[in-house]
C-alpha cells in the first residue's frame, strides 16, 4: 500500500549534518510516509550514511543518479520518482520537529493542495554577523498577513505584487505540497539560481492560496558551505537576473493569469512596464561592472545571450528597454531647448 507522504531528501556532499536531518525525519509521530534520499554525485559519505539507515528501516529509499543534474533538477527528480499525495521535503541541512507531518495533515483539507509552516533560523558558528542579519530582515506571513491561516488566492496576489521578490513562505523544508500541484503547475524552474523555490511558491499560490501552520515545524540551517551561502557570495550578477526571470512569468506564463488578471485591477501596477523597466537597470548593473571590471565583459555579455537564448522575448524588451532609456534622456533636453528657442523669438 502506498504511504500517504513522500518525505524527500534530495542530497549533494551533505554529510556533516545529514544524520540530524535523518533523525529528525524518522522520528515523526506520524509514521506513514516513505523517504527518498535521492543523490546527486556525492563524493563525500553521505550515500554511505543513506545506505546505513536504508538497511534498518524498510520506509528508507535510497537513488544515486547516474549523473550529475544540478541543485533543481534533482529537487524535481524527487518529484518524478515520487508515488504518494503529498510531498514533504527536508533538505540535507535542515531538521524538522517530531510532530511535522502529523500537523501538517491535520491542518491540510480536500482543497488545500498547499501548506506551510513557520520555520526557524540556526547559523553555524563560522556564520558572519553580516550574512546573520540579512537573514533577520527576511518577512514571513506573519508580519505580511497576521493572524491568517488560510490565505486564498487574492490575498496572495495581493502580498506579492506589494514586495514580489520577497520569499514571505520560506524554504522547501517548511512545505508540504499535494503531488497533483505540479502535474498541473510544473516543477521548480532550474533557470533560476536563487529564487527556484519563491517562483514555484508564487506560481501556486497566486492560484490556490496556501494553509499557514503558525508553528515553527522546521528549522533551516545556514552555514559556510550551504548553496545559499554560496549563491550570496558568487555568481551575483547571473544570479541578479533572477528577479528579472520572475517578472518575465508573470507578464507571460501561463500560470500567471490569475496575477495578471489581479494586476489589471490595481492602480499604478503595470507589468508590462516593470519589466521594461527591470531589463533596462538589469543591463546598466552589467555596463557599471564592464566599466570597473573590462575583463567581466564577455562573461556578461555570454550571460545575456544564455537569457535571450531561453526566453527569447527578452532580445526585443532589451531593445525596447534602451529605447525607452534614450527618449526619457533627450526628451527633456529637447524640451529645453524648444524653451530657449521660444524665449529668443518673444525677444527679438
Amino acid at each position: 500500500m502506498i504511504p500517504i507522504i513522500s518525505v524527500c531528501v534530495p542530497t549533494y556532499n551533505g554529510s556533516a549534518f545529514f544524520q540530524e536531518c535523518i533523525d529528525s525525519i524518522l522520528s515523526q509521530t506520524f509514521s506513514d510516509f516513505e523517504l527518498l534520499i535521492v543523490d546527486d554525485g556525492s563524493s563525500d559519505r553521505t550515500v554511505e550514511i543513506a545506505q546505513a539507515y536504508a538497511s534498518k528501516d524498510s520506509r528508507i529509499t535510497v537513488i544515486e543518479n547516474s549523473q550529475n543534474l544540478g541543485l533543481v533538477e534533482n529537487w524535481n527528480r524527487c518529484i518524478e520518482l515520487s508515488q504518494c499525495e503529498w510531498i514533504k521535503f527536508v533538505f540535507q541541512d535542515d531538521k524538522i520537529a517530531s510532530n511535522c507531518l502529523e500537523r501538517m495533515l491535520e491542518e491540510s483539507t480536500p482543497d488545500c493542495d498547499f501548506v506551510f509552516c513557520r520555520r526557524n533560523f540556526v547559523f553555524e558558528a563560522s556564520v558572519s554577523e553580516a550574512k546573520r542579519k540579512e537573514f533577520s530582515f527576511f518577512l514571513d506571513l506573519d508580519k505580511v498577513l497576521p493572524g491568517n491561516t488560510r490565505i486564498s488566492a487574492y490575498e496572495y496576489c495581493q502580498a506579492v505584487i506589494n514586495q514580489p521578490w520577497l520569499n514571505i513562505i520560506g524554504e522547501p523544508t517548511s512545505s508540504m505540497i499535494r503531488k497533483r500541484v505540479f502535474d498541473e503547475f510544473g516543477v521548480f524552474n532550474p533557470n533560476l539560481i536563487q529564487i527556484c523555490d519563491l517562483e514555484f511558491w508564487h506560481r501556486v499560490a497566486t492560484n490556490r492560496g496556501i494553509t499557514f501552520i503558525r508553528e515553527s515545524l522546521a528549522t533551516f540551517r545556514i552555514h559556510d558551505r550551504s548553496t545559499t551561502a554560496k549563491n550570496h557570495d558568487g555568481h551575483n550578477y547571473r544570479m541578479s537576473l533572477d528577479f528579472l526571470i520572475l517578472i518575465h512569468d508573470f507578464a507571460y506564463h501561463p500560470a500567471y493569469q490569475n496575477l495578471r488578471l489581479f494586476c489589471t485591477k490595481q492602480p499604478n501596477v503595470d507589468i508590462s512596464e516593470l519589466i521594461i523597466k527591470e531589463t533596462y537597470s538589469s543591463w546598466q548593473r552589467g555596463q557599471k561592472i564592464i566599466k570597473i571590471q573590462p575583463q567581466e565583459k564577455q562573461e556578461i555579455e555570454k550571460v545575456w545571450d544564455e537569457l535571450i537564448q531561453k526566453y527569447p522575448r527578452f532580445a526585443s524588451i532589451k531593445k525596447l528597454s534602451l529605447l525607452k532609456h534614450v527618449r526619457y534622456r533627450v526628451a527633456p533636453r529637447l524640451e529645453a531647448i524648444k524653451h530657449r528657442l521660444n524665449s529668443l523669438l518673444k525677444s527679438m
